[in-house]
């Protein structure tokens, strides 16, 4: 008993080594092909609404979920902009180009594609969204995921009566669990998911911008939101299909809820929790021009 013992405690050493050993491997390339900023918020347009998708290896879904977002009415007297920005990834890519080449001239104005040739992750691909996007409330949308019909008046409106209770707020909608085709699983009620944030840019002043992890960067953001005391809102009724298939970040072998890579950073966020950590200088990633 004891030397099983003490060979699974020098095994969870070695794992924690190594899983420390992947996450200053990551960080040193993304400080190799990214950058640092002083602020995400360029423009704050209370005219603009900014709908930001991060997508990478999402060819098959992509469709699915811009249909989701540009065939739905706008809010009114608000102009919609759609931002996809492409994680390193050449399918995803031409997905994304063929589906833009099929719309309305109308239609294609309100979508536009930065694509980075350097694998970012997800966290730092958000913050590259935010400081291209112009509106003053944005909404992040994972690419294989999708809106239910009417949720963006129905967010843009719930932001504006958020905003009368305070400048900087945080709102997560509900979502659906779904399976691959978006079909509602059977005894799965919906829930928020981590990923699926709205925020005003005032939120930014604060937190600065996601954490450049590869991932739980959301779980971070939510965390630090918190110690600031910045209000979460929640929508009550469902705004989203949230897909569950393999190819997800919480499901992958490098990233999943149960690798030791993932646990690494939710111990680094524990951490920094305890340390009052509130502000995460923003890096950022460099598109093509």
């Amino acid at each position: 008993m004891i030397a099983g013992a003490l060979w699974r405690y020098a095994s969870g050493m070695v794992a924690a080594r190594s899983a420390a050993a992947q996450a200053a491997a990551w960080e040193r390339n993304i400080n190799q092909s990214c950058r640092p900023v002083n602020s995400l918020v360029r423009e704050s347009d209370p005219g603009v609404f900014s709908v930001l998708i991060a997508a990478r290896a999402v060819d098959r879904y992509l469709a699915d979920c811009l249909d989701s977002i540009l065939h739905q009415p706008a809010p009114v007297g608000v102009e919609l902009e759609v931002l996809i920005a492409i994680d390193c990834c050449e399918a995803t890519l031409s997905a994304a180009h063929r589906y833009i080449a099929a719309l309305s001239s109308e239609m294609r104005r309100r979508v536009r594609v930065l694509n980075f040739r350097s694998h970012c992750g997800l966290f730092v691909i958000r913050n590259s969204l935010l400081l291209a996007s112009r509106g003053e409330f944005v909404l992040f949308v994972d690419a294989d995921d999708a809106l239910v019909p009417g949720a963006l008046a129905s967010f843009y409106s719930f932001c504006r009566q958020c905003a009368a209770i305070t400048p900087a707020f945080l709102v997560r909608p509900m979502a659906a669990i779904c399976d691959d085709r978006l079909q509602p699983a059977e005894k799965k009620h919906p829930r928020q998911v981590k990923g699926a944030i709205g925020l005003s840019k005032t939120v930014l002043t604060r937190l600065g911008g996601f954490a450049p992890w590869p991932c739980a960067g959301d779980r971070d953001f939510l965390r630090r939101a918190a110690k600031a005391d910045i209000p979460v809102f929640s929508l009550p009724e469902t705004q989203m299909l949230y897909r569950q298939h393999g190819g997800q970040l919480t499901r992958s072998t490098e990233t999943g809820m149960k690798t030791k890579l993932r646990a690494h950073y939710w111990r680094a966020v524990e951490q920094r929790s305890v340390r009052g950590v509130i502000a995460e200088e923003p890096i950022v990633g460099v598109p093509d021009v």
